[in-house]
């Protein structure tokens, strides 16, 4: 699940619009807030759990959705590379929440950041995604980050986002109460 903040952090640095497709949409925490913003026109969906609500039920290593103004997606970090690069092959923006680690140019992902840089790193606080065998929260050993590939292609900063402003936007946005 993608938490609130996170997605408050992507929404305040970032303008989406159009038709955006979230291609593993899981329980809609990326989906439903784009659905509320009123320069998105359209959202489609996709998830390979077919118990998953979605206009899809495809690999999202190999979906394909046509065109789009925007990709944004919180993939499984298994399969990250592959649904990124389907991503980028046909979105004109693309936006993925990522480990920090994941920019790091291994022999595996060096070719794409050194051909096709993201124009926008955003740092997010840590979260942990997992439970450990007693269902407790544990810590990840690395944070998260959205990636963001434009259609201009022109750089822009770094952000660094502190928990308290995740939350904060987060509720202003009506995502969360907390």
């Amino acid at each position: 699940m993608t938490p609130p903040h996170y997605v408050a952090a992507l929404l305040s640095e970032v303008n989406v619009f159009g038709e955006v497709c979230e291609p593993c949409v899981g329980d809609g925490a990326i989906s439903e807030p784009l659905r509320q913003l009123p320069q998105v026109r359209k959202v489609i969906t996709n998830d390979l759990d077919r118990r998953r609500v979605a206009d899809y039920h495809s690999d999202a290593r190999t979906l394909a959705y046509g065109h789009v103004d925007w990709a944004i997606t919180n993939p499984p970090f298994s399969d990250e590379l592959a649904i990124l690069e389907n991503a980028l092959d046909q979105a004109a923006n693309v936006a993925v929440l990522a480990r920090l680690s994941f920019i790091e140019p291994t022999e595996e992902r060096a070719h794409l950041f050194e051909s096709n840089p993201p124009q926008q790193i955003i740092v997010l606080p840590r979260y942990s995604f997992r439970c450990n065998d007693e269902g407790k929260k544990q810590t990840d050993n690395v944070t998260c980050c959205w990636l963001v590939w434009c259609a201009d292609k022109q750089p822009r900063r770094i952000q660094v986002w502190s928990r308290g402003r995740a939350q904060a936007a987060a509720v202003l946005r009506g995502l969360t109460n907390d």
